[in-house]
């Protein structure tokens, strides 16, 4: 019922970011873009597309409307963006650069099963443009379909093999199938690419943890800290591998730097409770399962440490209170260890007490 650590973070979100992309459709206006003056740009290149309309060279007209939807897509207009890829997809189909650049403003929109059909159309017209697959992969891993996801970045990897991004997605896509050595070996060469990658030291990490190598993880979620002091999710997951190793005083100081961090995380509060009632400071514990509580009422785990505290506290009627709230909630979302509850010490109290008679007969 009451797991000591609360669900580990990992990073294995999209790498997706709405940076401009040097491309070689040369209009005049293409000056602005490679200058990140994206209001000149649309300015300039609205120009041009008004002067090209009509001329039986639709070449600058292509470019002008490729050029001007990297602008809106640079300046959040992601929609306009959208348009002005289309109109320059119209004009000239085969062009994958278009494609892939519409593609990946819905991918930022998280419009993924368009994005992968415009990386189709991309992938069709140039197979042999790495970042294309990479970019499919990122969204049939947002969609769930994690073994195309893997293909994809396999592919990306094949034709460039120094594609940081790629092993390192795909380390989190292995990760997510649970083929954890794979998901090391895989953020290893994406840390031998790009040293300086704090996610993929975070990743690997985790991947440790799993396999319960905690010094191995402890070593990693360090660096990570190391590149990155303002990532609370190092300090965190750090803090669980300390809790995990018995290290106490170590996971209360770097869960209170999560807090600091990023004062919202209600799991971090849980943790660093259950780490203050492993260590017999009952009244810290008890004030941080509250707060756990308040942030998210239906969290099960909160209640139950409650529950713990005020039965070794031997305030029964308390004690009770909380542990029917937990169970309550728990049995709603099928998410209760009856094992758990019957071999945690800290209920012995209200073992003879009716709530926890009446309860556990329905395991």
């Amino acid at each position: 019922m009451k797991p000591i650590l609360a669900t580990l973070l990992i990073l294995a979100g999209l790498l997706v970011s709405s940076g401009v992309l040097a491309e070689d459709h040369w209009s005049p206006c293409k000056e602005f873009v490679d200058k990140n003056e994206y209001d000149a740009a649309i300015r300039a290149c609205t120009g041009e597309i008004k002067e090209s309309k009509g001329k039986e060279d639709n070449r600058i007209l292509v470019a002008a409307l490729f050029n001007r939807g990297i602008a809106y897509q640079a300046t959040g207009d992601l929609d306009l963006a959208i348009l002005d890829y289309g109109k320059a997809i119209a004009l000239d189909s085969k062009n994958d650069k278009a494609f892939y650049r519409r593609g990946f403003v819905y991918q930022l929109k998280k419009e993924f099963t368009l994005a992968i059909i415009d990386y189709n159309n991309a992938i069709k017209l140039n197979p042999d443009a790495g970042y294309y697959y990479y970019y499919r992969g990122l969204a049939y891993q947002a969609i769930g379909n994690i073994n195309q996801a893997i293909t994809d970045y396999t592919k990306a990897v094949e034709l460039n093999a120094g594609d940081d991004k790629a092993y390192y997605s795909r380390a989190t896509a292995q990760q997510a199938k649970g083929n954890i050595e794979l998901a090391i070996s895989d953020y290893t060469k994406a840390i031998k690419l790009a040293p300086k990658n704090s996610e993929a030291y975070l990743g690997r990490g985790f991947a440790y943890q799993t396999k319960g190598n905690l010094a191995e993880a402890i070593s990693d979620y360090s660096k990570a800290v190391e590149l990155n002091p303002r990532d609370y999710k190092a300090f965190y997951n750090r803090g669980a591998a300390y809790q995990a190793g018995g290290n106490l005083d170590k996971a209360v100081s770097d869960y209170t730097k999560a807090i600091e961090l990023n004062p919202r995380d209600y799991k971090a509060f849980y943790n660093r409770g259950a780490a203050y009632q492993a260590k017999g400071n009952l009244d810290r514990a008890l004030s941080d399962y509250n707060v756990t509580a308040q942030m998210d009422p239906q969290s099960e785990f909160s209640y139950y440490g409650m529950a713990d505290v005020y039965s070794l506290k031997d305030n029964k009627e308390e004690a009770c209170k909380w542990f029917t709230k937990s169970v309550e909630l728990g049995l709603k979302k099928g998410n209760v260890d009856w094992g758990s509850i019957e071999r945690d010490p800290a209920l012995e109290n209200i073992h003879q007490m009716p709530c926890y008679k009446r309860v556990m007969p329905q395991k």
